[in-house]
């Protein structure tokens, strides 16, 4: 992040062009580019944690239709959720290592893997 140094006013001009003392310290200033590239900094900090907020409420979305679709209890323990999720990744590339490649099942399976976002095991 960009470091901001403040520096203790002294003498400064006005907007008038006023000489204005300060005595023996005035108030903080800081140079105008280096808080303009802290502002710049913290819009896309605060641009970027939007995107991850935005992407997490999507994935706790998607959890919860994928649970509602197989019937758990969505107030249940994660752990199983979770134990549910690796079974269907397991299952999935089972599928797609017991599939002939071209087989609608192996494109199904694929697609699938695809959407979840998760990489298939390699052949063996």
């Amino acid at each position: 992040m960009t470091e901001v140094h403040r520096y203790k006013a002294v003498k400064m001009l006005s907007e008038a062009g006023n000489r204005i003392n300060y005595d023996p310290h005035g108030p903080d200033v800081v140079m105008a580019e280096a808080y303009d590239k802290l502002r710049a900094e913290n819009e896309a900090l605060s641009k970027e944690a939007e995107r991850s907020k935005s992407m997490l409420l999507d994935a706790c979305v998607s959890i919860g239709s994928i649970g509602e679709a197989l019937g758990l209890d969505m107030d249940a323990d994660a752990d199983m959720m979770i134990g549910t999720a690796r079974d269907l990744i397991d299952g999935l590339n089972r599928i797609i290592q017991e599939c002939p490649l071209g087989s609608p099942g192996f494109a199904i399976a694929t697609e699938v893997m695809g959407e979840l976002g998760v990489t298939q095991d390699a052949q063996e």
